[in-house]
């Protein structure tokens, strides 16, 4: 068993009840005194307490993190803040409305038992400060008698038992963080899954005792909202568990709350979901798409769970977002995933031509049909059918697709003999179908069809702290088209894209990395690489966005051992001067191409700047 006895600063009081504990109980119960603020005994009092029989410790305050390390069973406060801290954790440590320095992760596990007994007051004479403490100490061996000898101890020390037996008994890892991300609670399950054991991780922050920056890797909400999240979540990452070995893991947030209700620190829940097949790429990737914010995730989630059932799924967003990889992960997530995924443009296709590429025709249904031919609906028998655009279908053709989806069957156009297929219906559309029918314009039986589970994908301008990720994504695909090796996005890039409101959404980031691609000669995309629209965008970051820009310049590819260059960026946001050019073309040995890369600027910028400034030879 251990016990704390923690007073405001260090004390006499704290420092003799700590000694009379030892004494009484012996040396099968370890007892430790500390304070919260740091401070030493006045040098009067340390006589007083030599002479009382007490010797005072040289080093008087552990650190905040020993403290929580030690796994205390009951803590013995003699202070009101001892008190409050032990009980009360701030969303912060510069909450400015609270004299507590923060939590030192008691909070919830042991046994806090407060005292309330004499300290002298700043000031008093000796002799009535020794007094004073000749008081304190009667008080105090009363105390701690009491407390042995009617078995309290012994309770309290079985509740801390039971409910370590209790939390260890759960399959589910179990992780108690405080508001700092600090851990004051750890299972069994949670060992056998981190491969950490308690006195590892007890007392420690999560970011520095786990690999990848904590628990949860780049998905950390201390880390990207300065903070603990205040709702439950979800979320799905890779545990590296050894140098050759990792796991996915299953992490449900829940938030620890005060009786004010504001969150003070998160319960981890850890669940093993290596072998579930979840089709998650580390680290947030999902199929085909990309995407580490929350309203990704739960857009993830939707997903996963949309395509357990075959119901019919409405996918809606603007235009560029990814809802026909959206849809494509719906097929691959679902038991059809073995089966077909046909896409079929319902806004590209006069409606004439659409019936016959969605229902099929027979030879002789109309000129130019020489053979039978399927339709999209058979293609697709056994798996999924994308209805691309669906609100551009015109009314007439609405009633024939409505009349398929009710009867579950269809006729080629041109033949009399009827049609079942197995088909799941995906449609996606960037209109809003709800207003269409409001307005006359897409029937509202044919809506709720197709709108059995609704999905919205997000416009990019809502989720940019995806950039990067999709930045990182969208440049891999770029080098293995073009074999440009271009390594890193300029911090001030970023910054230029960040701020930028992409109204063409991921198509329109795609197509600018693209030109950027084009345009940069170097290893490095600078923001004179970008589309025009882009290029002018302030590139100074919104404060909400800057966790997402790491240091100057940001990697497009962790793997890359490519060194940060970060003169190079210097020089490329300074006034060309003859003198720079000329270290410049030094430096390449007069090779204008790698002197213009050197400065961090375009080739023809070069040759305008020396047609102007000939230099000198």
């Amino acid at each position: 068993m251990k016990v704390l006895f923690l007073d405001d600063y260090m004390t006499c009081r704290v420092i003799m009840a700590a000694a009379i504990f030892r004494d009484i109980t012996g040396d099968q119960i370890d007892a430790v005194c500390a304070g919260i603020y740091e401070g030493d005994i006045p040098s009067d009092r340390t006589d007083i307490m030599n002479s009382l029989g007490f010797a005072v410790p040289k080093r008087t305050t552990p650190a905040f993190q020993e403290l929580a390390a030690g796994n205390f069973d009951i803590i013995i406060t003699l202070g009101q803040l001892a008190r409050d801290c032990c009980s009360i954790i701030p969303e912060t440590d510069n909450d400015k409305n609270s004299d507590i320095p923060g939590s030192i992760l008691f909070f919830g596990l042991p046994a806090i038992i407060q005292w309330h007994v004499e300290e002298p007051p700043d000031g008093t004479d000796p002799a009535q400060t020794e007094t004073i403490l000749r008081k304190t100490k009667k008080q105090l061996n009363e105390l701690i008698q009491t407390l042995h000898q009617q078995g309290y101890m012994d309770v309290m020390s079985n509740q801390r038992e039971t409910m370590e037996r209790m939390l260890d008994s759960i399959d589910v890892g179990l992780m108690f963080l405080d508001s700092q991300a600090r851990v004051y609670g750890f299972n069994r399950a949670a060992e056998t899954l981190t491969g950490k054991t308690k006195g590892e991780v007890l007392g420690k922050e999560c970011m520095k005792v786990f690999p990848g920056g904590g628990i949860c890797g780049d998905q950390c909400f201390y880390s990207k909202l300065s903070g603990c999240t205040t709702d439950k979540h979800e979320i799905v990452v890779p545990y590296q568990t050894g140098e050759n070995t990792s796991r996915t893991l299953r992490i449900v947030l829940s938030p620890t709350v005060r009786r004010d209700d504001r969150p003070c620190g998160v319960t981890a829940a850890l669940t093993d979901i290596t072998e579930l097949g979840v089709g998650i790429w580390p680290t947030h990737h999902f199929h085909s798409m990309v995407g580490g914010s929350r309203i990704m995730q739960e857009v993830f989630s939707t997903i996963r769970q949309a395509a357990q059932f075959d119901y019919s799924v409405l996918i809606a967003g603007e235009s560029g977002t990814g809802k026909e990889l959206a849809a494509q992960a719906i097929h691959l997530e679902s038991k059809r995933n073995g089966g077909p995924f046909v896409p079929v443009n319902c806004g590209a296709l006069p409606e004439n031509i659409l019936e016959s590429e969605l229902f099929g025709h027979v030879r002789g249904a109309f000129t130019g049909a020489i053979r039978d031919k399927k339709g999209r609906f058979e293609l697709a028998d056994g798996g999924t059918l994308l209805l691309d655009e669906v609100g551009e279908l015109s009314p007439n053709f609405q009633v024939k697709l409505l009349r398929v989806l009710q009867e579950q069957r269809f006729e080629r156009v041109g033949d009399e003999r009827q049609i079942r297929v197995d088909v799941r219906i995906v449609s996606c559309t960037n209109k809003d179908l709800r207003e269409l029918v409001k307005k006359g314009s897409f029937r509202e039986d044919l809506f709720y069809r197709l709108c059995v589970i609704p999905i919205h994908l997000p416009p990019l301008r809502e989720r940019k702290e995806d950039i990067p990720l999709l930045v990182d994504h969208i440049m891999a695909e770029v080098r293995a088209d073009t074999g440009r090796d271009i390594r890193r996005i300029a911090a001030d890039t970023m910054a230029r894209m960040m701020n930028y409101p992409w109204p063409g959404n991921i198509r329109e980031l795609i197509n600018a990395l693209q030109y950027a691609t084009i345009h940069c000669l170097g290893d490095e995309i600078l923001p004179q690489h970008l589309p025009p629209e882009i290029r002018g965008r302030s590139g100074i970051i919104d404060e909400s966005l800057k966790d997402f820009i790491l240091g100057d310049l940001v990697p497009v590819e962790t793997t890359s051992d490519t060194p940060v260059n970060n003169e190079k960026q210097k020089r490329g946001r300074q006034r060309l001067s003859p003198e720079i050019v000329k270290e410049a073309l030094e430096h390449s040995g007069g090779n204008k191409v790698k002197a213009a890369e050197y400065l961090g600027v375009g080739r023809a910028t070069l040759y305008r700047f020396l047609n102007d400034n000939p230099l000198d030879t």
